[in-house]
Parts: structure tokens; C-alpha cells; sequence
């Protein structure tokens, strides 16, 4: 038998008594539970209607401190509102149940980055795999910390990959995250003692988000060294408090020769980042703006800053059209919804589906600069200047957007550039290729005649007025000092997107 209660929402949630185990909440049903905190546990479970795996944190007020959790029980859903980025966890939707609370969010399924480390034969990351990963995390702050929001438990634990291929990160777990303000810092210490900066020791010291970057240089340790930079061993003769005790002191001193000695086998960039992550001082310690210009954030590396652009209108209607059409209502009342209760049950379905939406066009829009550089590239005739991605998304709203040993033929538009692609699954390492091809019969031109068929097209366009059919060009490979050039750029783009 199976009890089943009625939540705030109107949601069920159904609860097998023989296994005091949890069956269905609202329209999920649970698979698998992945973890469990002082306050919390997480499960996995799966959307009824969309087939779409998600995960499920469960906080219960009448465990743990109950005061606390009452005060804190909707911040997390609030900041999660606020932050909407690709390396940052997705809130689909919120259900309140009695005494319980429940976060319906994205689901990473590549395990968390500290099992990850602890599985490599080295037992350490290579410097180009902690890039990726690093960059990934400096571009998830800026956007956090834009919002005017401080993680305060940024750890290896709390960082998980999104899939089996283990190539981007999620930050998760915004429990002990707060909002701040340059007129009211936070004045809360917590966090995890091994990752926490010097200042969140003091009593009554106030702090900002630099509390995070410091966090920052203990993960990024961690990744090139194999074991985090302050410790203090466990032992049954060592009191808890004698334990932080010395783990302050360690803190409060900074980096010092022990460390030094491990980190002389990376790169000199590498270490000048740490060290200026690990200061001390919080004036003194390295800005997320001086991360984004730091050499070995630049140095040659998959590319993987990625950005979300609000859906479009046309999109958001198909979405919301696809949502009328299910549950039986009209496309007004669906609206409503949306902005009554934009994390309520519809919000959640629209949620879920435009984030999968986003996911494709990412993936279609990722470009990387060592197959940038082994490409042929070729003219080619557009009649349309407003071409963007379609074949993705048509494919998803259809439901047949899938993996598959079939190639999908993409046509692509981004900053007046048009790319075609071919892309097809690999059925031996569950990797995607990507195939350039090139449409205009010329394939196998040398090099000086597509740099000057390129100048031509510039010269063209220049002292001409463009029609609607227009020819564009992809990059020829540029010189080191183009490459340069172009990451300045890149990066002040960047800079003003986030």
C-alpha cells in the first residue's frame, strides 16, 4: 500500500510505508537516491510526462536544526532563480509538501570532480584538463557574482560533471549561498574548513565574493596536485577543535615552501595563478577580472566559455504552444501560469524544455580552435542573412532529436558567418565528430588562394552595397600574433556579455 499526500501546489507525493521510501512527487517519479547532507538528501528521479532525468533535493524541517532550515528553506530556489548559466546548476521547479521542500534541478550525471581526480592514474589532473575545468569555473563566478551572489562552499565535491564524456562541470549545491551587497557584506561564517578562506575564521569579519576565489585556488590546487594544500590529518586523539585549530593556523600562513615543492612540476603560469588566489590578504588577492586576463586562463585550450541567450519569442511560444496542447488548456492560461508560478508545475515542464533547447543550440554553436585549425575552408552562397539553427530544434520539438549513427546536417549562423557541419555519433567511444564540408567546388584550393579569394571578398564588400545574397567566409588559420589578437578580443566580449 502507498500513501499519498496533497502538497501546497496541488502536487501529489506518494510514499511506499513498507520501504519509507518515496514513489512519485508531483509529476516525478522517483529512481535512485545520490546523496545525503546534514540537511538534505538528493534523489534521482524522472519527469512522467517528458521522460526527462532530473534531480530531486529533499529538505525536511523537522530534521536537522529547525530554526535554521525554516529561515533559509526558500534561498536556495531564490538564488538558483537568479543564475542562469551553463557551468551553474538549472532550477526546473520548487514543490512545497507539510514540512517538506522539495528542488527539482538539472541532473549531471559524470560524478563529482573530487572521484573524478581520485580515479586518474596519476591521482591529478594534466594542466590542459584543469584549464577546461578551470575556465569553466572562473566564467560560472563572474556570472554568480554579477548577480551579487557568494557560493561559500566551492569545493571539488560540490563541482560535478554534466555527463560520461567529462568535459563540463556543474556547480551545484547553493544551500549555504547568500546575496551581498558592496553596502552589506555577509557576515555568516560557513562552508567546509579546508576550503574556506582566512576571513571566514574571524568573528564578526565581513566579507564578499573573494571569499569564493579563494576557494577557487584550493580546487584548482587540488586538480594539478592531487590533494587539497591545507590539511590537518584525522586521527582518535586529535580533538575537532584541535583539528581546525591547527587548520586556521595553516590557512592564516598561506602557501608556503611545502607547497611550493609540489606545485614545481606545472607550468610557472599555473602556480602564479594559485599563489595569487591563495593570499591571505583579501585586498591583496587576485580579482575575477584579473583571472579572466591571467596567461594561463588565455594559453591554447578547447574553447568552452559558453553563453544563453534568452529564448526567442518564437521559440517560447512553440513551447508554450506544445504545453497548451498537452494539458488540454489554452495558451493564455498557460502564460498566466508562467508568470504566477514561474517554478510551479507547468513552469517546471516549460523549464525543462527550454533548457534542453538551449543545450542543443550550445552544443551546436561549440566550435573548437584544434578543429577550427585541421578544417577546409570554402565561399559559399546564403540566400537568406537571417539563416540560424533550425535542424536541432525542429528535430527536438518533434521528439526526434536523438543520438544516432545517422549524420544530422546543421546549418549554422553566428556573427554574420555560416557554417555547414555534419555531425555524426561515434558508436565506439560515444563521442561526437564533427565533419567540415564545403559546398562551392573547390575543396582542395592551397592556402594563398583562399587567403586571397578571402581579401577579395572583403575588398567587395567594402565598396559595395550587400544584397540579400551575400557570400560569406570562414576564417583562414591566422598567424600567432592574429590568434592573439582575436583572444583580446574575445575575451573583452566576454568581459561585457558577463
Amino acid at each position: 500500500m502507498t500513501r499519498t499526500n496533497a502538497t501546497e501546489s496541488g502536487c501529489n507525493v506518494v510514499v511506499a510505508p513498507a520501504k519509507k521510501s518515496l514513489v512519485h512527487v508531483g509529476k516525478y517519479q522517483m529512481l535512485r537516491p545520490l546523496g545525503k547532507g546534514n540537511f538534505a538528501r538528493v534523489e534521482e528521479a524522472i519527469h512522467t510526462v517528458l521522460g526527462v532525468k532530473v534531480a530531486i533535493k529533499i529538505i525536511d524541517v523537522e530534521q536537522g536544526k529547525k530554526d535554521y532550515v525554516m529561515k533559509n528553506l526558500t534561498r536556495e530556489a531564490k538564488v538558483l532563480s537568479m543564475l542562469q548559466h551553463p557551468s551553474i546548476v538549472r532550477l526546473y521547479e520548487t514543490i512545497r509538501c507539510g514540512s517538506v521542500y522539495y528542488l527539482v534541478t538539472e541532473l549531471a550525471t559524470g560524478g563529482d570532480l573530487c572521484t573524478h581526480i581520485k580515479e586518474q592514474p596519476a591521482g591529478k589532473l594534466d594542466e590542459n584538463t584543469a584549464r577546461l575545468y578551470a575556465r569553466q569555473l572562473v566564467a560560472a563566478l563572474k556570472h554568480m557574482h554579477s548577480k551579487g551572489v557568494v557560493h561559500r562552499d566551492l569545493k571539488m565535491e560540490n563541482i560535478v560533471l554534466q555527463d560520461e564524456r567529462k568535459e563540463h562541470i556543474k556547480i551545484i549545491d547553493f544551500g549555504l549561498s547568500n546575496i551581498y551587497a558592496s553596502n552589506d557584506p555577509l557576515r555568516t561564517h560557513c562552508g567546509s574548513p579546508e576550503y574556506a578562506a582566512p576571513e571566514l575564521f574571524v568573528v564578526g569579519k565581513r566579507y564578499g565574493p573573494e571569499v569564493d576565489l579563494w576557494s577557487l585556488g584550493v580546487v584548482l590546487y587540488g586538480m594539478t596536485i592531487g590533494r587539497l594544500p591545507f590539511l590537518c590529518p584525522r586521527d582518535e586523539w586529535t580533538s575537532s577543535e584541535e583539528r581546525r585549530r591547527r587548520l586556521m593556523i595553516q590557512i592564516n600562513r598561506g602557501l608556503t615552501s611545502i607547497q611550493e615543492k609540489a606545485m614545481c612540476q606545472t607550468s610557472i603560469e599555473c602556480r602564479n595563478l594559485i599563489n595569487r588566489l591563495l593570499v591571505p590578504s583579501a585586498r591583496e588577492r587576485i580579482t575575477i577580472r584579473e583571472i579572466l586576463d591571467h596567461p594561463w586562463i588565455l594559453a591554447s585550450s578547447k574553447s568552452n566559455f559558453y553563453f544563453e541567450d534568452d529564448l526567442s519569442v518564437s521559440d517560447h511560444l512553440a513551447i508554450v504552444n506544445e504545453i497548451a496542447t498537452a494539458m488540454r488548456i489554452n495558451v493564455t492560461a498557460v502564460e498566466a501560469e508562467l508568470i504566477r508560478r514561474k517554478y510551479g508545475e507547468i513552469g517546471g515542464i516549460y523549464n525543462i524544455k527550454a533548457h534542453k533547447l538551449h543545450q542543443i543550440t550550445t552544443s551546436a554553436y561549440q566550435l573548437t580552435p584544434r578543429l577550427l585549425r585541421n578544417s577546409t575552408y570554402r565561399i559559399e552562397n546564403v540566400s537568406s542573412p537571417t539563416m540560424t539553427i533550425r535542424t536541432a530544434k525542429d528535430n527536438y520539438r518533434n521528439g526526434t532529436f536523438k543520438n544516432s549513427d545517422n549524420a544530422d546536417r546543421i546549418i549554422v549562423m553566428q556573427r554574420d558567418q555560416v557554417q555547414e557541419r555534419s555531425v555524426k555519433q561515434s558508436s565506439l567511444h560515444g563521442s561526437t565528430t564533427w565533419n567540415w564540408r564545403c559546398r562551392s567546388g573547390n575543396g582542395n584550393r592551397s592556402f594563398e588562394e583562399r587567403r586571397h579569394s578571402k581579401i577579395q571578398h572583403k575588398t567587395s564588400t567594402t565598396n559595395s552595397s550587400l544584397s540579400s545574397q551575400q557570400y560569406h567566409t570562414l576564417q583562414i588559420p591566422k598567424s600567432q600574433d592574429d590568434r592573439i589578437s582575436d583572444r583580446r578580443l574575445y575575451r573583452t566580449a566576454f568581459i561585457k556579455k558577463y
